[in-house]
């Protein structure tokens, strides 16, 4: 209800003797109607109950009665002994003349409560739309903070994504060129050591059929040919073992970075962790030594194996950076598997990690290394090349007693 209303409805209001008499001291009233009539009056409501003054004298039965009008209408009485009508009426006309009076305060009074109560509830009401607008603003500001928050989490992903895709482009062009520059010399050098190996043989049979003290026999002698030949047996086999260990760190460099493998594929989890044990410790070969310990008979993997890959190289050298250095340092890669899921755990027993660094490990950029000694993506990296893969990566460390990391990879259902 508006201001206009509201005041409208209160000056309509059909006014009772309560309203008016309500307030009044209706005890000066009755004295000063006596005064005027000279006789005790009562004022009485329209059913004949006292509402002020006296009652009227034994003798004198119900006395007169004047109906006392507010507005034409009759509001109460004026009850007074018989034979004092006249007086009555004057007492009337000023009983009458104060109740229209007291109405014009009451309906003023109730004009003045209509529109402060009118304007109460309009503050009211706009002050809850003011509350209900600034929920609105807070909850937008609480949304559009969450988005911003989201949208930086995933620029950060975005960037973490373009690094490993970058390093892992970078790798495997770096094999591919590899392969093409090294493959087909180390082939020719490989076949020309197997083809001189074969021909010691020979070399033998002709020592063997010179006749003693001949001229031939004794040059022999002379030059110690039969410590060269077999010398040369064994510097041949050296240099094949040595060619056919840089054909094969070229073969796990190339299979590593998955190059020739874009897609998703099935794959041996153990076959891929001796590649990249193979392959790393080619990168240290004075690293601390690596036990493998392989569950047989686990589930092929489907996966991206270049990626995960990754995630090994990263955890295995964090692993062979954690006993650096250390005598007794020892890591071990070890796999199992259940019914659901294969694991990887990579441990060591080197230095430890921190409690309170524990759980910034996986932060981006986050390092306890030197400056120049590691951007601090690589458990970053690996925790999301896994969670690609629906799996995990936790970490368990005592400061002292080495570190343990467990990746989860969920089997694909058949």
């Amino acid at each position: 209800m508006n201001a206009a209303a509201a005041a409208a409805a209160a000056f309509d209001r059909e006014l009772t003797l309560a309203d008016l008499v309500r307030g009044l001291p209706l005890a000066r009233v009755v004295s000063a109607l006596e005064m005027l009539t000279g006789t005790p009056v009562g004022i009485e409501d329209l059913g004949g109950r006292i509402v002020a003054g006296h009652a009227m004298p034994e003798g004198e039965g119900e006395g007169e009665a004047i109906p006392v009008r507010l507005e034409i209408e009759p509001l109460c009485q004026l009850r007074l002994p018989r034979g004092r009508l006249q007086q009555g009426a004057a007492a009337t006309v000023l009983l009458e003349l104060l109740l229209h009076a007291r109405a014009q305060v009451v309906r003023a009074g109730d004009l003045h409560a209509a529109a402060m109560g009118s304007e109460y509830d309009e503050l009211r009401r706009r002050n809850e739309a003011l509350q209900a607008s600034q929920a609105r603003y807070r909850e937008l500001a609480q949304t559009l903070e969450a988005r911003v928050q989201a949208q930086v989490a995933e620029l950060d992903q975005r960037q973490r994504q373009i690094y490993l895709a970058e390093r892992l482009a970078s790798i495997g062009q770096l094999a591919a060129g590899i392969a093409h520059e090294i493959n087909n010399p180390i082939g020719f050098i490989l076949s020309n050591l197997e083809s001189g190996r074969r021909y010691l043989p020979q070399l033998q049979q002709f020592k063997a059929a010179l006749p003693a003290g001949s001229e031939l026999a004794v040059l022999w002698q002379q030059l110690d040919l039969g410590y060269i030949v077999d010398d040369l047996g064994e510097l041949l086999s050296d240099s094949i073992a040595g060619a056919t260990r840089i054909a094969r760190i070229v073969r796990d460099l190339k299979g590593f970075s998955g190059v020739d493998r874009p897609d998703p594929e099935d794959v041996d989890l153990n076959a891929q962790l001796a590649t990249v044990v193979a392959l790393v410790g080619a990168a240290r070969p004075d690293g601390a030594p690596v036990v493998q310990s392989y569950a047989e008979g686990l589930p092929r993997l489907l996966c991206l194996p270049g990626h995960l890959n990754q995630v090994f190289v990263n955890l295995l050298n964090n692993a062979l950076q954690a006993v650096q250095g250390q005598a007794d340092g020892r890591v071990e890669v070890s796999t199992r598997g259940d019914d659901a899921n294969l694991w990887v755990e990579i441990a060591d027993n080197g230095v430890g990690i921190a409690p309170d660094v524990l759980p910034r490990v996986f932060d981006p950029f986050f390092t306890t290394r030197g400056v120049g000694r590691g951007v601090g993506l690589g458990l970053t990296v690996a925790r999301d090349i896994v969670a690609a893969h629906d799996g995990s990566v936790q970490l368990r460390s005592a400061p002292g007693l080495g570190t343990t990391a467990s990746v989860r990879l969920p089997l694909t259902p058949p």
